[in-house]
């Protein structure tokens, strides 16, 4: 299709031509044409928000922003332009900019679902908690008849822990929602958390009427029973649903975790077992087997299930760690240990994979004084990679060997000052040599880079006695 636009024709040829180019999906000559449409009649604004929306559509991310942004001094209340603008940056993760412009469409159009939305969600990506709270709830106040908005809202408090407001969102909602299986599971969380557990079982139940399949009431259920001491009548439950949907893999891991918290290993293992069996089953659904498998000694079958695991796979990590551990605690030696690992993971019996995994293990099973010589033994190009440096550092917090470790790690922590695992590991080698002020400095320089909140705990707990 042409894209020339002759001086005698109307806006309206123009406009049919962009929607058959749209409809072609040509989206670089829709934009073409609507620049020079936008040249022809200066005064039709249409022809400024296809401009850049057509260059969005194309890929062209940094000329839509620059089309939107141009676009909305002339319409600064065009929702769309607002909308292309905002996708703009956050395909190219401009996320504090994002927030910025978001911000600024929401103040000049504060009853626009969609802005409001994206606000939101922009917001939780960035822990601005109370600016997501904020647009959640004004969204909801829009458009009170959808629940959806009123999730959200809820998901931004959980995340900053005011369970008080929750409650009350969550009774609002379930006033105007009463068939809401999320809403009713939701109650039975916080009862719970209030030690109100027949409550909490009556919440649980209700949201099962409605969704049976709802592998979150499940848990809320087995947590009321479990907290009332009714074991039996949670645990007969929990297996009750697995049977009804067989093919829920989400419902066998969970009857396996409890199983195994509860030391119920035989009940553990078949549900784990169930679970690996389904199509698609999660890494950390083989990683429940493998475990329940060491406490039960069985490690021959560990190491089984383990190679099985890695077929599916083949690049985890942790996967491999359990395989190398799961061999030597059925005391095979290293070299057997070595070549059965490079057998599953395809590499050479001295690879990094296979010495990483080893390592790993060894330091595990206390036995870091093996783990040492592995970080020479390479055949590639990784003997001096900060993952092996960092092993062999912490293979030497395992032996005592402190301020060699922290000698180690300070060299890693230059090289790699961002890098969490190595300034973990360099903390935790201060705090056992009780260097606390040194620990706490470093422990605050963690803080600051946002890291994974499941390692912020556990530093946190190893610093503090406290996961808060």
């Amino acid at each position: 299709m042409a894209t020339g636009i002759p001086e005698h024709e109307e806006p309206a040829q123009a406009k049919a031509a962009l929607a058959g180019l749209w409809k072609a999906r040509q989206f670089h000559e829709a934009a073409a044409l609507a620049a020079k449409a936008m040249a022809l009649w200066p005064d039709e604004a249409e022809f400024r928000a296809e401009r850049a929306k057509s260059l969005l559509a194309a890929g062209a991310l940094l000329e839509a922003e620059a089309a939107a942004r141009e676009a909305l001094l002339l319409r600064p209340e065009s929702e769309t332009l607002w909308i292309i603008l905002a996708d703009s940056l956050i395909r190219r993760e401009r996320k504090q900019e994002t927030l910025e412009a978001l911000s600024e469409a929401c103040r000049i159009l504060p009853r626009s679902l969609a802005l409001l939305g994206r606000l939101g969600r922009q917001a939780q990506r960035l822990g601005e908690y109370q600016q997501a709270i904020n647009a959640f709830s004004a969204a909801a106040e829009l458009e009170p008849g959808k629940e959806f908005w009123l999730l959200q809202v809820l998901n931004a408090l959980r995340a900053v822990r005011r369970f008080d407001q929750a409650l009350k969102w969550i009774e609002t909602g379930l006033a105007r929602f009463p068939e809401s299986a999320v809403l009713h599971c939701q109650f039975a969380k916080h009862m719970t958390q209030e030690r109100r557990y027949p409550e909490a079982e009556g919440a649980a139940s209700r949201a099962l009427e409605y969704d049976p399949r709802m592998t979150e009431a499940h848990g809320a259920l087995f947590d009321a029973l479990m907290a009332q001491q009714r074991f039996g009548d949670a645990f007969r439950g929990l297996q009750a649903a697995c049977e009804q949907f067989p093919e829920d893999v989400s419902l066998w891991q969970m009857l396996g975790r409890h199983a195994k918290r509860r030391s119920v290993i035989d009940l553990a293992i078949s549900a784990f077992e169930n679970a690996v069996a389904l199509p698609g089953a999660p890494v950390n659904a083989w990683a429940g087997l493998i475990g329940a498998l060491f406490v039960k000694q069985r490690y021959s079958d560990a190491a089984t299930q383990a190679e099985r695991a890695l077929r599916a796979f083949s690049t985890n990590h942790n996967l491999a760690v359990l395989l190398a551990e799961a061999l030597l605690r059925n005391g095979e030696e290293i070299e057997h240990v070595k070549a059965r690992l490079a057998d599953s993971l395809g590499v050479g019996s001295n690879s990094t994979a296979v010495s990483h995994a080893i390592m790993d293990a060894l330091i595990k099973l206390d036995r870091p004084d093996e783990a040492l010589p592995l970080a020479e033994q390479r055949d590639d190009q990784e003997t001096n990679s900060a993952e092996t440096r960092l092993r062999f550092a912490k293979a030497l917090l395992s032996m005592g060997a402190h301020d060699r470790a922290e000698a180690e790690l300070c060299g890693l922590a230059e090289e790699a000052p961002d890098w969490v695992p190595g300034l973990d590991a360099l903390c935790e080698a201060l705090r056992l040599q009780k260097k606390i002020k040194e620990a706490l400095a470093l422990f605050r320089r963690i803080e600051a880079l946002g890291p994974n909140q499941m390692v912020l705990r556990d530093l946190r707990y190893r610093m503090f006695g406290t996961a808060e």
